[in-house]
């Protein structure tokens, strides 16, 4: 490129930018402050001293929600003997499936006592930072 032809170039963008004509725009954008991603656990059929682990095997014993600013940046893992069911990008249910038979459920609970108690664990972490949270649903049921 001739030196003086750049020179030109130069002094010419110069002037659109700090003279009367300019091409620059100010733009101001508004952002927000990207915050810990929370859990809300909402029991639907958690059960109960007297319920039957067969009946809260059926349906949806959990509701589960995260909230937070950007959920496509939210990685979701659960833990313990439960199906997950998506309904959308920040809700899903939990329902427990922890045993197939009664004779399987005797075998279970000959050391314990009742009501019996299983655990399930939801843990969010923000892929962007180095949010994690953690929450548990616990399932309670007396009999098969």
């Amino acid at each position: 490129m001739d030196k003086k032809f750049f020179i030109i170039l130069v002094f010419v963008v110069m002037a659109f930018t700090f003279g009367q004509y300019s091409f620059c725009q100010e733009v101001v954008v508004d952002t927000v402050v990207n915050q810990q991603p929370k859990i809300v656990l909402t029991p639907l059929n958690a059960g109960g001293n007297d319920a039957s682990l067969r009946d809260i095997q059926k349906s949806a014993g959990y509701k589960v929600e995260i909230t937070e600013g950007s959920p496509k940046a939210i990685m979701v893992e659960f833990s313990g003997p439960v199906t997950i069911k998506q309904l959308s990008e920040t809700d899903c249910e939990v329902t427990l499936k922890l045993l197939d038979s009664e004779e399987a459920f005797n075998n279970w609970i000959k050391s314990k006592d009742a009501p019996f108690k299983v655990n399930f664990t939801v843990t969010a972490k923000d892929t962007h930072h180095t949010y994690s949270i953690s929450e548990t649903g616990t399932f309670t049921f007396g009999k098969w």
